[in-house]
């Protein structure tokens, strides 16, 4: 038998950037690292997510090209460099996780070693035809990050015995919990007490369906004049939203924040959260974090959102199919304070009973294990 944590694997990014995929994949790598395995984490060069895993004592490796504007005559380089490493680094497993290392790496590899294609897409879009193609070519094992991507995945995301895997969406409960205190920073971004608080996290970009949030929140505090908005993030489409803010007459009601190092203590700031969309990583790690403080939110019924409804008799958030039922959802948790700590506790409930980081490692080593033994045919342990 095989020691589940004797496993020399590479992971393969192509990303610099320390959100979306690349968070999620270095969470990843990270939890198999911490059990053991020989990883390396092959990224894009550049500050934030090469450092960071760096920091997080991972063996990382900045060489590949990784094109995704066209630069198809780097490919072969690639290629063989991801040979060399195969071969130096007695690899026993690759994971991909964009489609251009996903290609290179398949025609590196071919079939002497396992590759695994984690999929951090969190819609129910079904493949299309050149990926049902590719993964029919070649020998891909591909996982969801939510079971909205496993059903996306379709047939391609089966195991030979007909199982479908999800890696669960994780978040440090240790780290993001009720005892966080916003208190003082509340005082300071200038929200009284009585104020009811929603919060949104969101990149600041279009495609992220901030301005319906916007839409639903005025409808909302049409209701409940004491409501407030609080968006948490950062990026290029601030002013646009300013600009919505004031069409909508909600100048006065929302603040915009970016709080780097203080984001847990924003996001204690709010008394109920929002989100419209699961974001790039497919987890939607937003409202996991939100839902580990023990926020209760409303939630757009869009690809992995609609997965954290809960259990029927423990509801752990409120799903909404429109921005009418979004701004109900929020007038409700407003004017309800045994609603809003019924879900808050429901909330914190479904992180513990399945997102927590131990889940997620112990479905990399579960995953890891079982790719292998079905390459070689061997008993793993």
């Amino acid at each position: 038998m095989l020691p589940v944590n004797s496993f020399s694997i590479l992971s393969i990014i192509s990303s610099n950037r320390l959100s979306g995929p690349g968070a999620a994949a270095l969470q990843q790598a990270t939890l198999l690292a911490e059990t053991g395995h020989n990883l390396t984490f092959a990224c894009l060069p550049g500050k934030n997510l090469a450092d960071r895993a760096r920091a997080a004592g991972l063996q990382v490796d900045t060489s590949l090209s990784l094109p995704r504007k066209g630069e198809l005559w780097q490919l072969p380089g690639d290629v063989r460099q991801i040979r060399e490493m195969i071969t130096e680094k007695q690899i026993n497993l690759v994971m991909v996780h964009q489609t251009i290392e996903t290609a290179t790496t398949a025609v590196a590899v071919g079939s002497k070693v396992p590759l695994i294609r984690i999929f951090h897409s969190g819609l129910d879009k079904p493949l299309g035809w050149a990926n049902r193609l590719f993964f029919k070519l070649f020998p891909v094992v591909a996982i969801a990050t939510s079971p909205a991507g496993g059903r996306a995945l379709g047939r391609s995301a089966l195991t030979p015995d007909g199982e479908r895997i999800i890696l669960p969406g994780a978040v440090d409960s240790k780290a993001f919990n009720p005892e966080i205190d916003g208190s003082a920073m509340r005082k300071e971004l200038g929200f009284k007490d009585a104020d009811p608080v929603v919060g949104i996290v969101s990149r600041w970009k279009a495609g992220r369906g901030l301005g319906d949030f916007l839409k639903a929140f005025a409808m909302a505090k049409a209701k409940e004049p004491r409501l407030q908005a609080l968006l948490i993030g950062r990026g290029e489409g601030r002013q646009a939203l300013v600009e919505k803010v004031a069409s909508l007459k909600l100048a006065d009601s929302v603040v915009f924040c970016s709080p780097e190092e203080r984001f847990r203590e924003a996001l204690a700031v709010m008394d109920m959260g929002a989100l419209m969309r699961p974001g790039s990583d497919g987890t939607a790690r937003a409202a996991l974090e939100m839902m580990a403080i023990g926020k209760p939110l409303a939630l757009m019924k869009q690809g992995s959102l609609a997965d954290l409804t809960g259990l029927p008799d423990l509801p752990a958030t409120i799903i909404c199919n429109n921005i009418e039922e979004m701004a109900d959802a929020l007038v409700s948790y407003a004017g309800e304070a045994s609603l809003r700590e019924r879900y808050s506790n429901n909330a914190r409930a479904l992180i513990e009973s399945c997102h927590t980081l131990a889940h997620l490692s112990d479905a990399l080593g579960s995953l890891c294990a079982r790719a292998i033994a079905q390459k070689w045919g061997i008993r793993v342990r």
